[in-house]
């Protein structure tokens, strides 16, 4: 179960059938926040658990930029594809917009590279939309969630 509170500041107490829970989405209104959640696990033998932890980060380490500032996954996968693919076959791989940049090692990852201001990670994100949607007709849809948008950007 879950706490989440919305706009006018009620919080609302979740079942978790309410909740409706798949890969990266929930029924639930999208400007909610959640506070708390209780989970059910699974007991499990400690070096079962140790190994697993251990082979994910490995894969993360393998797959994804470390020790750089990033927002995470930028872009939802379309479906039966991979943004980072669209985006590698688009050219954007290392396109840059002041200091943001588009990850080398994931290119569905935009980097700060020090001092981007938000402004600037948003365009980074909003000509990589473009150039995708020119190469694969392909529209990305942004996985970040943005509070406010420039104007400039749209």
């Amino acid at each position: 179960e879950a706490k989440a509170i919305d706009r006018e500041g009620i919080i609302h107490s979740v079942d978790p059938a309410d909740i409706k829970m798949s890969y990266r989405n929930t029924k639930t209104p999208k400007d909610w926040i959640f506070l708390s959640g209780k989970l059910r696990g699974e007991i499990s033998k400690p070096e079962l658990v140790r190994s697993k932890m251990q082979e994910i980060i490995k894969l993360r380490i393998q797959n994804q930029p470390q020790g750089v500032s990033t927002g995470g996954s930028t872009f939802i996968n379309p479906k039966g594809l991979k943004s980072w693919q669209l985006i590698a076959q688009a050219g954007c791989r290392e396109l840059e917009f002041g200091k943001a940049k588009v990850s080398k090692k994931h290119c569905n990852f935009l980097i700060n590279t020090g001092g981007a201001s938000a402004l600037e990670i948003e365009t980074l994100g909003e000509l990589v939309r473009k150039k995708v949607l020119e190469y694969s007709e392909v529209n990305l849809e942004w996985e970040i969630q943005r509070l406010g948008h420039h104007k400039s950007c749209h």
